[in-house]
């Protein structure tokens, strides 16, 4: 008795396996069973069992993106055919017997054939790419030119802040632009996409940003404001809920850069969907406070308040850096989405 597979994925060729009994692992790497170099996939990412009793086991060897059947994460379950296995981008069905069926591919033929593309097979092979993306993209340009407007000591004057709210909220958009373009897949959002920008994109963007920061910011704000014990427990209670603050924006900002609806910073939401992909969602959050961290210290040892000179110098180099590492992120959480949407499952 066999067990007929089916394995599909958007943008790929489908593959039909006859399996006879026995333990197939399954992972982006050509040393599997079955090979599937898929978004998603790792390198050994779990295994599938097919038993003596027309049977199919699945198990997650351990992966950092995991398995899931019927939108649920799993470790070790069977697979029946009315809910697929979802393994990264693929989707893995089965019939419990292939006796009567056409002829199919042998388990020694068993993996997909991509189309043409440069595209790596998993988000973590993805990463080192969209480090280097804003430097090799057009838009540290606008970095530049942010980063050298926003040190000038316009004062405390409307136009002052008139500029810098512009200025920032551009900045924030182009952020949830860059987002939004790595998510569905495209190269790179450049500064010829820029050109469309109005000022009502950099009021709304900001507007979102506000309330998104209101939200995951909100206690460590409130604490450094309103505690007033011990100097040392206040540290600590802001240091805890910094750290907590960035482990809860990467879910929301993602979607709030694909949706534009404050709704998103519903907890059920996005402690939902964190769960769905703890791995990721903790890097990126990881990865925030480490930039962000950086750009505070930065900031509090070498720029200078006043004047131009070697403050406003250093405080324009540390924005520029500033900005483009936060693009960098910017463009990961994007790939991110990319490659976990089915795991996700965001509809």
């Amino acid at each position: 008795m066999s067990c007929r597979i089916l394995i599909q994925c958007e943008g790929f060729e489908n593959s039909i396996l006859d399996l006879e009994p026995g333990v197939y692992t399954l992972g982006s790497a050509p040393d599997n069973s079955i090979q599937l170099p898929l978004p998603g996939v790792e390198e050994f990412h779990g295994e599938l069992e097919i038993t003596e009793d027309d049977r199919v086991l699945v198990r997650d060897a351990g992966s950092m993106s995991g398995m899931m059947i019927n939108g649920e994460p799993i470790t070790e379950s069977v697979l029946t055919s009315s809910h697929p296995l979802c393994l990264g981008e693929a989707m893995i069905s089965y019939q419990p017997s292939a006796a009567s069926a056409p002829d199919a591919p042998s388990p020694a033929q068993s993996y997909l054939q991509t189309e043409e593309t440069d595209e790596p097979a998993t988000w973590w092979a993805a990463l080192p790419g969209a480090l280097a993306y804003p430097i090799i993209s057009t838009l540290v340009v606008a970095f530049i030119f942010i980063g050298i407007f926003l040190n000038l000591p316009f004062g405390f004057g409307i136009f002052g802040f008139i500029a810098r709210v512009i200025l920032f909220g551009s900045l924030v958009f182009i952020m949830m632009n860059t987002v939004s373009s790595a998510a569905g897949g495209e190269s790179a959002y450049s500064l010829g996409n820029f050109v469309e920008f109005s000022l009502s994109d950099s009021y709304e963007a900001l507007l979102q940003y506000i309330g998104l920061i209101l939200v995951c910011m909100g206690p460590m704000i409130l604490i450094d404001i309103g505690y007033e014990g011990d100097e040392t427990q206040r540290a600590m209670l802001i240091l805890l809920a910094f750290a907590l603050g960035s482990l809860y924006l990467p879910i929301p900002f993602l979607a709030l850069s694909l949706t534009g609806s404050l709704s998103v910073l519903n907890p059920v939401f996005v402690i939902k969907s964190f769960m769905r992909i703890p791995g990721p969602a903790i890097l990126m959050a990881f990865l925030l406070m480490v930039i962000n961290t950086g750009d505070a210290i930065l900031m509090r040892m070498y720029v200078e308040v006043d004047g131009f000179g070697s403050g406003f110098i250093t405080g324009s180099l540390v924005s520029i850096i500033y900005y483009c590492l936060l693009n960098a992120w910017c463009r990961a959480l994007g790939l991110m989405y990319h490659y976990y949407q089915r795991r996700l499952n965001w509809v």
